[in-house]
This record gives structure tokens, sequence and C-alpha cells, in this order.
């Protein structure tokens, strides 16, 4: 299961329900090994109507009132982890970064194809694909191990989780008579 005490990942989960997608959220108080080496898991795995999956590691942000900057700084295990989920589940996934990101006021929300609101509280959505994100980005802080896109490969990168994904529609059994 998913982060619950994560507000961003619970925020999350609740959009990917609103919009009816197929997913699994995953258990992170465990991480996987492969090859004796401790691997972070993705957040979650949605389908991606094509037959095939996003593997999708969830950053929550605030987005300050009046603030245009959107951080999207992640972790080069992040980067690492993801990339060998997305060489597992090959050929039908993709690795997905999704900043969700608190917006404390109207003034960007706009912005956002992908926003709702949870718990009263608004949220939009900016996804950036792995192979995108990898090859745009630069280390951050080497003590911390971070690294983050410019601001304008960010707003290249960036697209609607909507973008990724055709939508499901629920099948309706019918009885013939």
């Amino acid at each position: 299961m998913a982060d619950h005490s994560n507000h961003y990942e619970r925020a999350f989960s609740a959009y990917l329900r609103l919009k009816s997608l197929p997913c699994i959220p995953i258990d992170e108080t465990h991480r996987s090994l492969w090859q004796e080496e401790s691997i972070k898991s993705p957040d979650f795995i949605v389908a991606d109507g094509r037959g095939g999956f996003l593997l999708i590691d969830v950053k929550g942000r605030r987005l300050p009132r009046r603030r245009s900057t959107r951080q999207n700084w992640v972790t080069q295990d992040d980067v690492e982890s993801l990339t060998h989920w997305e060489d597992r589940f090959r050929p039908s996934s993709l690795g997905l970064f999704a900043f969700v990101f608190k917006l404390e006021d109207d003034s960007a929300r706009d912005d956002f194809t992908d926003r709702w609101v949870h718990e009263d509280v608004h949220y939009g959505c900016l996804t950036v694909s792995l192979a995108d994100y990898s090859s745009r980005m630069r280390i951050r802080s080497a003590r911390w191990k971070t690294v983050n896109l410019r601001s304008i490969d960010f707003a290249s990168a960036a697209t609607p989780l909507s973008r990724w994904l055709i939508p499901h529609r629920r099948r309706v059994a019918s009885i013939a008579r």
C-alpha cells in the first residue's frame, strides 16, 4: 500500500480513483532486493489503457503563493531504482516521475490540466518520463545525492499525467433474456 501518512500519495491515489484508473499502490515499507542490491519500489503501477504499465514515483511539492518555480528534484536513488523497474517491466512499461503540487493559492491552478481537490486541499500534477528526466538531469547536491532539471528543461519535459493514458471505461455486464 502507498504511504498513507504522505498526503501527496493519498491525494494522488484519490486522483487515480476519481479517474477510474486501474492501479496497484506499492508497499514502500520494504525495499526490494535485486542481485543483493536494495532497490526502491515505485509508488504506483497504473494500467495505461494500451496494454502497458506506468511505473510512477510520486514526488510531493508545495507550490507557494505566487511562485512560478516548480521544484523538481529527486534523488539519484530514485532515478536508478525507477530505471531498474522500467528495465524489468520492458517492453510494456514507462517510468514516470509524478510531481504532485499542493497549490497554495489560485494563481497557478490554471497551469495544470490534471488538478483536483482532496481533503480540502488543491493539487496539480505534472509528469516527466524517466527517459526525459535522465537525459536532462544535473546534479543539485552531491552531498545529498540529489538531481534536478533546470526550470526551462522541466517546463519543456513536463506533461499532464492524462497524456500517458487512455481512459478506462467500466464494462457493464448485460444479461440476455
